[in-house]
């Protein structure tokens, strides 16, 4: 693990194994528990924002953005494809169905994310994708918290824009009955890149 002390936050970038064994625990405690990405950006942020750096200070683990780069994007990889390394957090003594949502404000992303995620998981018997929900213009929180709910997902993905995303998680966590939510910081694109990095990055976080 390293260390990476930037503007007062303290940022880490996880091996797969240190990653894969923080989210086991945070699947199977009791707390709804909170992951940040955070990007160069969204240190330049904290800096002007105050609020902003307070709501990522709140969160149960920081992890630097870079873990969605590196091998996760390398030329040799196949990005997503490989499934089987998404099951470790689905220990199957231990969890029968892993179900993921995604909540995002941008439409035309989700339908793009939701073909790669069923593609990619689609013959994965740990891991159910429920699917996802675009946030609209109106921001109804109570709207927005109901549809999370009603879907019973374990592990909800947050690709929004930030600071909004991370402060709308902090003020509405305790609502949320998840066990985990998991907010990538403004790096949308860097999910649907060439080579999918952050595609890979996610089901490298869930390995076997």
């Amino acid at each position: 693990m390293e260390n990476d002390n930037q503007k007062d936050i303290e940022l880490k970038t996880y091996n797969d194994e240190e990653i894969q064994n923080i989210l086991k625990e945070y699947i199977s405690n009791e707390s709804c528990n909170v992951v940040f990405t955070v990007s160069d950006k969204n240190l330049d942020m904290a800096q002007e924002d105050e609020e902003f750096k307070e709501c990522l200070l709140k969160a149960d683990l920081l992890v630097s953005s870079a873990n969605l780069k590196s091998e996760y994007g390398s030329e040799n990889s196949e990005a997503g494809i490989d499934v089987e390394i998404i099951n470790k957090i689905t220990d199957a003594e231990e969890v029968d169905v892993l179900s993921v949502m995604l909540l995002t404000d941008e439409a035309e992303f989700a339908e793009k994310f939701d073909v790669k995620i069923e593609e990619t998981w689609k013959d994965n018997e740990y891991i159910e994708y429920v699917g996802s929900y675009v946030i609209d213009e109106d921001r109804d929180d109570d709207l927005i918290i109901n549809e999370i709910n009603g879907s019973i997902p374990d592990v909800l993905l947050c690709m929004c824009e930030s600071p909004v995303q991370e402060k709308w998680i902090i003020e509405n966590k305790s609502k949320i009955s998840v066990k985990l939510i998991i907010a990538l910081g403004g790096e949308k694109e860097e999910l649907m890149q060439k080579k999918e990095s952050g595609i890979k990055f996610l089901l490298r976080m869930f390995g076997r």
